[in-house]
């Protein structure tokens, strides 16, 4: 009996230590494989010709391999939220951390068709999704930017936790974001991730209230708040364009999540009931796209018929900017291609707003002014008029809709 306990006494110093120096060793490979990771990604941003920085992503690609038995593992402990992306990812938590939300594709990958050079090095979107967020999570650890300036990013950025990819697909892992509507409204108790929600199930109710009751505070102080919030997250677009030519091409309201912010609270909206304590986070970042030294790195398609069927009928400006080579818009020469991202948000927030109140616009002034401040007035002026007489739905199909509402915009400059 004592020979027995000495022994599982001994058996369970034995796992500890062995479990520690488990634990060491992960830790030791993790470092190693972070290291790696960034150094070659310092790298690629020293490439100057399309050859070299398709070797070194290829390289990157290779690096962030996974078995296709971990894949499989890690699969197991998805558990899926009730809506799924709708580019085919499965979205939802981990059995084993629920405070983090995993991103899932299990689509086949193969390495061989994830590097294309045509006149730019276009990327799988399951890789560039992965690349693109390491990217933004370490962007000091990779190119000289200014303090504030990655400040302001790392502010409206999620930070990419864990990720992976294989032949069977790629995941990312990221923190669990979004607020759950406390007021007194008629969405109570509902999780809210993104800003289509935020306005369609907590501000517009209370709007309503606000002009039914003719408070015009309220009102102005709404206006006021709402232009600081989207001009800070317009200035992040603006300092990723400065640092890396960087376009999402995908700014719609439902892709602009929010997160948790105590410090950026309103009183006085507050108590009225609308939720403030939030900042809009720039997400969803599988088409974006980038320059190093010149060279555009973009992403492919997954539907050719899809994009050659537009180009026929004409209504493929959003599919030339998201996947062309070209920085410089020959369809549209009024507009600049980096005005796409303020661009495309103006058009769906607008089109959202004015269905909420057709004055919304004429007593929003500050957010007009905020507008104008990143659009030029001409632009601006033809895209709400556009938008007041269509009276546009935008609440599916938004990249064809948004991209015919551009087209009309280009065609009337």
């Amino acid at each position: 009996m004592i020979l027995h306990k000495i022994y599982r006494n001994t058996n369970r110093a034995t796992n500890r230590a062995t479990n520690r120096a488990t634990n060491r060793a992960t830790k030791k490979t993790e470092k190693h494989k972070t290291y790696k990771l960034l150094n070659d990604i310092k790298k690629l941003f020293k490439s100057t010709n399309y050859e070299t920085a398709r070797d070194i992503l290829r390289k990157i690609f290779i690096n962030l391999q996974i078995s296709e038995t971990q894949f499989d593992e890690i699969y197991k402990q998805v558990i899926p939220f009730n809506k799924s992306g709708h580019s085919g990812a499965i979205i939802g938590s981990l059995q084993n951390n629920k405070q983090n939300v995993i991103k899932i594709f299990t689509d086949k990958l193969n390495i061989n068709n994830s590097f294309i050079i045509f006149d730019c090095l276009k990327i799988s979107n399951r890789f560039n999704e992965i690349f693109i967020n390491y990217l933004l999570t370490n962007l000091n650890n990779i190119i000289q930017i200014q303090q504030d300036a990655y400040k302001k990013i790392k502010k409206h950025i999620i930070p990419i936790l864990d990720y992976g990819i294989c032949n069977k697909g790629s995941y990312i892992v990221i923190p669990l974001i979004g607020i759950t509507n406390n007021t007194t409204g008629q969405y109570k108790n509902k999780l809210i991730t993104n800003l289509r929600e935020l306005l369609e199930f907590n501000h517009n109710e209370f709007i309503l209230k606000a002009l039914n009751e003719n408070r015009n505070d309220i009102l102005e102080e709404y206006d006021k708040f709402m232009s600081e919030k989207i001009k800070d997250y317009f200035k992040v677009l603006k300092i990723l364009q400065k640092y890396l030519k960087y376009l999402n091409s995908d700014v719609k309201l439902t892709n602009v999540f929010i997160k948790k912010d105590n410090t950026s609270t309103n009183k006085l909206l507050n108590d009225w009931g609308f939720i403030t304590d939030f900042v809009l986070i720039l997400s969803d970042l599988e088409k974006s796209s980038i320059n190093i030294n010149n060279l555009r790195i973009t992403t492919e398609t997954r539907s050719h018929l899809k994009i050659m069927l537009a180009k026929l009928i004409k209504k493929g400006l959003i599919y030339d900017i998201r996947y062309g080579c070209d920085i410089l818009l020959k369809s549209c020469k009024k507009i600049d291609f980096f005005d796409i991202d303020i661009l495309t948000f103006i058009i769906d927030y607008y089109a959202f707003m004015l269905r909420i109140n057709y004055n919304f616009i004429n007593e929003m002034h500050n957010i007009f002014n905020t507008m104008n401040t990143f659009i030029n007035i001409n632009i601006l002026n033809v895209t709400i008029k556009l938008l007041t007489e269509g009276k546009y739905k935008i609440d599916k199909h938004y990249s064809y809709i948004i991209g015919n509402i551009l087209q009309k915009i280009c065609n009337t400059l």
